[in-house]
């Protein structure tokens, strides 16, 4: 005679626990290894004109695509003639939350990045492993340095692929007051060469408080069955 076959042991509040932590975990570390994206994109279309600066900090206010909202790398381009080596940039973010909606909470502000001559084309000034939580609309800028003598511009693009930004003006600091300007009557859009790429903002993980729950619920089990 077949005898029926042993029934599967019973999990144990202990395992079942043990289960839930690791899924739990699990979920964090999925939702960890997400790949940063590009949520703002203004490198495609390059228009025949470019902005000198001078001394002068400008910026764009730019509105991100997507979701992701914690900066990891910026770029932006710049043209360089007559440099002696000295010459630099310093980029910085900011919210905006000024006075009638200008640039006003500094964000984040590089360290000066060294330009390079250039001639008639335009390079690439990167910035790469940031960690900048920004919100979903917000004022990139830029400040040349040491470029007295000089000529260093910005190329002027648009319109951006990815994400957005009004055409009608930039910003631009001048005597420690920011105010909009555009380019006149040329009808040229007031949007700069800029991408920005951003991976999702780390939250109080629902899935790290459950897991870290679970683990005290076990721990007062196992203190009441000693």
């Amino acid at each position: 005679m077949r005898s029926a076959p042993a029934r599967p042991a019973e999990p144990t509040a202990k395992s079942r626990i043990a289960a839930l932590v690791f899924g739990s975990l699990l979920l964090v570390a999925t939702h960890a290894g997400a790949a940063p994206a590009v949520v703002y994109d203004n490198t495609n279309t390059m228009l025949a004109d470019q902005f000198n600066p001078g001394q002068f900090e400008f910026g764009d206010q730019i509105t991100l695509g997507g979701t992701n909202r914690v900066v990891t790398a910026f770029q932006f381009a710049y043209q360089l003639t007559g440099g002696d080596g000295n010459e630099t940039a310093t980029v910085r973010f900011y919210a905006n939350d000024g006075t009638a909606g200008a640039p006003g909470t500094k964000l984040f502000q590089s360290s000066p990045i060294a330009l390079h001559n250039t001639g008639t084309v335009f390079a690439a000034g990167s910035l790469i492993n940031l960690d900048v939580p920004v919100p979903s609309s917000f004022t990139w800028s830029v400040i040349f340095g040491n470029t007295s003598g000089d000529t260093a511009t910005t190329g002027i693009f648009n319109p951006p692929s990815v994400g957005s930004s009004d055409p009608t003006f930039y910003w631009i600091d001048q005597n420690n007051a920011w105010s909009k300007a555009n380019f006149g009557t040329s009808g040229t859009p007031s949007n700069f060469y800029a991408r920005v790429t951003a991976d999702v903002v780390p939250e109080p993980s629902t899935g790290l408080l459950v897991a870290a729950g679970l683990l005290a619920l076990a721990r007062r089990r196992r203190s009441a069955s000693a």
